[in-house]
């Protein structure tokens, strides 16, 4: 594994799936971390296990979705940690009902394209600016293949929020890579 000794890493969606197994790998390669997620009781349970392995840890719950939450996050990982080199943006959620765009509801669609893509804009935005001050950074935005094109399983707000963090990285990376 890399050695991220000395590296303060963001993870959203941390409580469980990947960005559970984000948070171990990193704390395994020796970063500090910040960790957010919705569920508290299960973020709590994350971070504990992270700081076993060695960790400097805060956990903060947040909706990605809400951008005052995602401001205080960040706010408050700066704070303990002073810094922040690495956001993985991870979390999110799909509807995998299968149901057929015409019957699709606007609540879901909305809710879906809010965390998925929204909310990793508001993170990228807001992490960005501090690792555009201290002139470096890096930004992993998890997506899917159902971004890359159409699919026959009925995952409309996914397969179009993927599709939109697909393109948001390559902006991103078009106006602040090196």
């Amino acid at each position: 594994m890399f050695n991220f000794e000395g590296k303060t890493v963001l993870i959203t969606g941390a409580s469980y799936g990947l960005g559970e197994q984000f948070a171990y790998s990193f704390a395994e390669a020796g970063a500090d971390l910040i960790l957010t997620a919705r569920t508290e009781d299960l973020l709590q349970n994350v971070a504990a296990t992270c700081r076993e392995k060695g960790s400097k840890v805060i956990a903060v719950p947040g909706d990605v979705s809400i951008e005052e939450d995602v401001k205080n996050v960040v706010s408050a990982g700066i704070e303990k940690h002073g810094k922040i080199d690495v956001l993985v943006n991870n979390a999110g959620i799909a509807d995998m009902r299968g149901v057929a765009p015409e019957h699709f509801d606007s609540e879901t669609f909305n809710q879906i394209v809010s965390v998925d893509l929204v909310g990793a804009f508001y993170y990228a935005r807001e992490c960005g600016r501090h690792m555009l001050e201290n002139g470096s950074g890096s930004i992993v935005n998890i997506g899917s293949i159902l971004g890359s094109g159409g699919s026959e399983n009925g995952v409309i707000a996914y397969s179009a929020a993927k599709g939109g963090l697909r393109n948001m990285t390559l902006q991103l990376g078009t106006e602040w890579a090196d």
